[in-house]
């Protein structure tokens, strides 16, 4: 699992105790961007027990993606009139290693890219006037950034169908209206606050994101390579087959420009937006998109047989497989790697003899070390489910680090952290040194880089 889903999870195990929608049970911030997903863990922990979440996420992830090459075999197949292409887009969705790789880790995606693709088959193939709208409010509830998705839907909608537009929008607004007026009581907005927590935190150079994006379009996996010219080549021409298949799509198969035009919009908005696409599964529900963009480019290229077509449809799709497969084996990337969990899962051995209930424990890795501590206070430093926090995040381009204000000023009882936050602000404070003690480290290794993992508890008695 990735650290990021055991957030989630503990969102769900403290809803599924009767604590409430909180992190932090009686500090109501909502602090996950996927609140349907939530809801669905915690029921089905309010049913058994609350330690079977993670297998929970895990089932709902083989069951989503199971739906979903189905679907995509459908949509296929009324795309090309052919079962050959309808099954090739689908086999290759099922065994995609990067998709596989995010599949098992306990995030949300499988089941929004499930809801997204139920959605546009409901409103632009089906016109279903209920379901379709439903659908969609799901996805958003799942994730907002379903807006993305949903955007060309109900632009193309629009100008196809008005009448059917007008309801299905007023029906997808009620739909979500019920949701938004709780979060607003409970939380105070219906936005997660991570959202904004992201934007303060995760600042960049201009063209990071892009740094991410050109080289997962070239390889279909992401990690920090070096741009080589092979790569580069890769990802110019993988672009130009993606904008000449959505050229394809728009003359041949015009119902079908929300579904692949929705991965093109969504990477050049994450690329203006210069968000941090370093996290895997912001990539995966615009997988299907992309897979269809290859297809159209490779079914309606001016080729004379079917046999050809076929062929060339074939060897684009193998490529987003072998290649992936071969780099993620050989050279495994940090966004992927669960190095970082294993390490986290250790320090909550050595934590559990050690936290008492009220303690509160700062660290910017909240995931497993909130779960396997659920009697403890997490501080994020990042801001996910701590909002003050962000008052003393720094305003300039800089990743995800300590600050030593806020340490000194929070004073929790212990600090978590691998050496790439602490260095920057917090072991050279003078006062942090004279306050806390080094109470436990270890060398580890993520994706070739070796660091230190450090476990501070605040000085009974400070140095004068």
């Amino acid at each position: 699992m990735f650290d990021d889903a055991f957030i989630t999870f503990r969102y769900a195990r403290n809803i599924a105790l009767g604590k409430g929608f909180t992190y932090n049970p009686g500090a109501p911030v909502l602090g996950t961007t996927t609140p349907l997903f939530t809801a669905i863990l915690a029921f089905i922990a309010a049913l058994g027990d609350s330690a079977a979440i993670p297998s929970a996420a895990f089932v709902i992830a083989i069951a989503a993606d199971s739906v979903s090459a189905w679907f995509i075999f459908r949509l296929a197949r009324t795309a090309f009139d052919d079962d050959f292409a309808a099954i090739l887009l689908s086999a290759t969705w099922a065994v995609l290693p990067f998709r596989l790789s995010i599949a098992g880790g306990g995030m949300e995606a499988s089941l929004f890219t499930l809801l997204l693709l139920v959605s546009f088959e409901r409103l632009v193939i089906a016109r279903a006037l209920v379901l379709g709208p439903l659908f969609a409010a799901l996805s958003f509830l799942t994730r907002p950034d379903a807006v993305i998705a949903l955007v060309p839907i109900f632009a193309y909608l629009i100008l196809r169908d008005r009448a059917f537009a007008v309801k299905a929008s007023a029906l997808l607004v009620a739909f979500v209206a019920p949701w938004a007026v709780w979060a607003t009581s409970y939380f105070g907005s219906p936005i997660p606050n991570s959202l904004f927590a992201k934007a303060v935190a995760y600042r960049f150079v201009p063209g990071f994101a892009a740094y991410f994006i050109l080289p997962f379009l070239g390889t279909w996996t992401i990690a920090q390579f070096t741009i080589t010219p092979l790569l580069f080549a890769g990802s110019i021409l993988r672009l130009a087959v993606i904008a000449i298949g959505l050229f394809y799509t728009a003359r041949q198969l015009p119902t079908f420009i929300p579904l692949v035009g929705y991965g093109p919009l969504f990477l050049t908005i994450m690329a203006v937006a210069n968000a941090p696409m370093f996290f895997p599964w912001y990539y995966y529900p615009i997988l299907p998109s992309l897979l269809f963009a290859i297809a159209s480019f490779a079914w309606f290229f001016p080729i004379p047989s079917l046999a050809a077509r076929r062929g060339v449809l074939a060897l684009f799709l193998a490529s987003t497989v072998v290649v992936p497969a071969f780099l993620i084996r050989f050279y495994p990337s940090w966004p992927l790697s669960r190095e970082r969990e294993e390490a986290y899962s250790d320090v909550c051995a050595f934590l559990q003899t050690m936290v008492q209930t009220g303690d509160v424990l700062l660290a910017p890795d909240i995931g497993v070390l909130g779960w396997c501590l659920p009697d403890a206070e997490i501080l994020d430093p990042v801001g996910l489910v701590s909002p003050d926090a962000l008052a003393y995040l720094p305003r300039r381009p800089q990743g995800p680090a300590i600050p030593a204000e806020l340490v000194l000023a929070s004073e929790p009882d212990y600090v978590v952290a691998l050496e790439q936050y602490v260095t920057p602000f917090l072991t050279p404070s003078p006062q942090f040194a004279l306050e806390y003690r080094l109470a436990w480290s270890k060398p580890v290794t993520i994706a070739g880089r070796s660091q230190g993992l450090f476990v501070y508890s605040k000085a009974k008695d400070p140095l004068p």
